[in-house]
C-alpha cells in the first residue's frame, strides 16, 4: 500500500516538474542552471542520430558524487538535437514535419516509467501536448504559432533519476 501511494505521488511530482519545465525553458538552460554545479565540460565527436551528420556531444561531469551527468547532443546541420540529465534511456529522436496547416511531431515509445510532453519552443499559443507513452504522432495547428519561421519542437520526458529533452528545428512558412 506505502509503495503504491509512493509511486502516485512520485507520478504527481513528475507532471509538476514536467509542467513547469516547458513552461521556464530557455535557450542556454544547460549551461544557466548546471554549468556551475559540473567540472568543466568535455566534447567528443559523435555521429547525429537523426541525419548521420557530423556533431558533437557535450558533456558536463558531476563534480559531487551526489549529483547528475548532464549531456548535450549536438550536430553541424540539425542543431541541438537532445539534452540529458542523468542517465537517460537510448531512444530515437523526435522528427517534426510542417504539412497541411499543421507541424506534426513523430515521437519514439516512452519508457514504461516515464511520462512526458511535447511543445513548440517559444510559442505560448501552442499548448503542450502529452507524450503518447506507445509513441506516435501529435499535431499543434500552424494558427497557434505566434512566432513562424525557424521553430523548434521539443519533447521533454521524465523518468527515475533522469529527464531528457528531444529537439527538432524546422522552417515554419510565414
Amino acid at each position: 500500500m506505502l509503495g503504491e501511494v509512493a509511486r502516485e505521488c512520485c507520478a504527481v511530482l513528475a507532471e509538476e516538474i514536467l509542467k513547469q519545465f516547458v513552461a521556464d525553458i530557455t535557450d542556454e538552460w544547460l549551461d544557466a542552471r548546471y554549468g556551475p554545479l559540473c567540472w568543466p565540460r568535455t566534447e567528443t565527436a559523435m555521429t547525429c542520430r537523426r541525419c548521420a551528420g557530423s556533431g558533437r556531444r557535450v558533456w558536463y561531469p558531476p563534480c559531487r558524487a551526489a549529483f547528475i551527468g548532464v549531456a548535450r547532443e549536438e550536430c553541424d546541420g540539425c542543431g541541438t538535437v537532445c539534452e540529458q540529465l542523468g542517465d537517460c534511456p537510448p531512444r530515437r529522436p523526435i522528427r517534426a514535419t510542417v504539412a497541411a496547416g499543421r507541424l506534426t511531431v513523430t515521437l519514439p515509445a516512452l519508457d514504461p516509467s516515464a511520462s512526458g510532453y511535447v511543445f513548440v519552443r517559444k510559442n505560448p499559443g501552442a499548448a503542450p501536448l502529452p507524450w503518447p507513452s506507445g509513441g506516435g504522432k501529435v499535431a499543434f495547428d500552424l494558427h497557434a504559432l505566434a512566432r513562424r519561421g525557424r521553430v523548434t519542437a521539443a519533447a521533454v520526458a521524465v523518468g527515475d533519476q533522469w529527464l531528457e529533452v528531444d529537439y527538432h528545428t524546422i522552417f515554419v512558412p510565414l
